[in-house]
């Protein structure tokens, strides 16, 4: 549970208690460097009070310039305090034009008295996501220096299960089709998208260390669950041999085409593969490259069997 633990009219300070994390949100309001150093020591109080692992400044809104000798003063009063509170790493928020964040190719510093790492990000999970994982032992720099990053190895594993499902669509599950009826053939191939609602467990992932945006998090999550309903009602439309049901799985495909791709995008763009673990990991690696091959044989059998009835009449 969070909670807020003090502030004034320039800044709020909120202690984040399962994860450790006491914060300090910037107000976007006028202040002198006086009023800088009276919140900056009110945060350093509660470090100490509190005594977190981490330290979070949400600086989106930060607006004041400092005077002279005002980062010195941070250097010389209050950095050591953060130190002594048990403080293991630093993090700010900043705006997405601030230079040198970690999504930009920066990197963790410590400066000056500091005896933890400072970093910047541009993307608040992001800033969460390190946190977390600062959390997990980590293993000794000389025996993992030639370790296969995290991300390497997600994309190796997807790329492995797209020419596994492709072998096998090409040996076994296009064979098997062609003997099948059309709405027969179909059915089976839409039964693997009808489980896609497991999309939902993104929320959780992010919440334990998955470092993807809630914008990224909520289309995917609809996404996949507009394509799980409208597999599961063109299944229905299949069974019964309805007339639209053709139709239906056409607007299926559509949809999942639309929130595949926009999900690859949103990957790329967030770099998912580096935080993801788990049964994210096992729905990036394998049942994504599985929901893109069925979706092509999918698309096969309504192209290539368009003139044909669902099924023959039975005499």
């Amino acid at each position: 549970m969070s909670a807020k633990v003090a502030g004034n009219v320039w800044g709020e300070i909120v202690h984040h208690e399962p994860e450790g994390i006491l914060e300090l949100r910037w107000l976007p309001t006028e202040m002198t460097d006086g009023a800088f150093k009276a919140t900056l020591a009110l945060f350093a109080l509660e470090a100490e009070r509190v005594g977190p692992s981490f330290l979070l400044i949400d600086a989106t809104q930060f607006r004041h310039r400092f005077g002279p000798g005002v980062m010195q003063w941070r250097d010389d009063c209050i950095i050591p305090r953060y130190g002594a509170a048990g403080a293991r790493k630093f993090a700010f928020h900043v705006p997405a034009d601030f230079p040198n964040t970690m999504e930009a190719g920066g990197k963790e510093v410590v400066e000056g008295p500091a005896i933890f790492p400072t970093a910047w990000f541009s993307d608040r999970q992001h800033a969460l996501a390190g946190f977390r994982t600062a959390e997990r032992p980590v293993a000794s720099r000389t025996s993992g220096e030639n370790a296969m990053s995290p991300m390497s190895a997600a994309a190796l594993a997807s790329v492995l299960s797209f020419a596994v499902f492709a072998v096998m669509a090409g040996w076994y599950v296009a064979p098997w089709l062609a003997t099948r009826q059309r709405a027969e053939a179909l059915v089976p191939l839409l039964w693997v998208h009808a489980f896609r609602h497991i999309a939902l467990q993104i929320f959780s992932a992010q919440r334990f260390g998955f470092a993807v945006s809630d914008g990224a998090r909520d289309q995917i999550a609809a996404g996949d669950v507009t394509g799980m309903v409208l597999a599961v009602i063109s299944i229905v439309a299949l069974h019964y041999r309805a007339r639209i049901a053709p139709l239906l799985v056409w607007v299926f495909v559509a949809e999942t085409v639309f929130d595949l791709v926009n999900a690859t995008i949103a990957g790329v763009r967030e770099q998912l593969f580096a935080t993801a673990s788990g049964v994210t990991w096992l729905i990036l690696t394998f049942y994504v490259p599985l929901l893109w091959v069925s979706l092509a044989l999918i698309v096969w059998q309504l192209y290539v069997r368009r003139r044909g009835p669902l099924s023959l009449a039975r005499a």
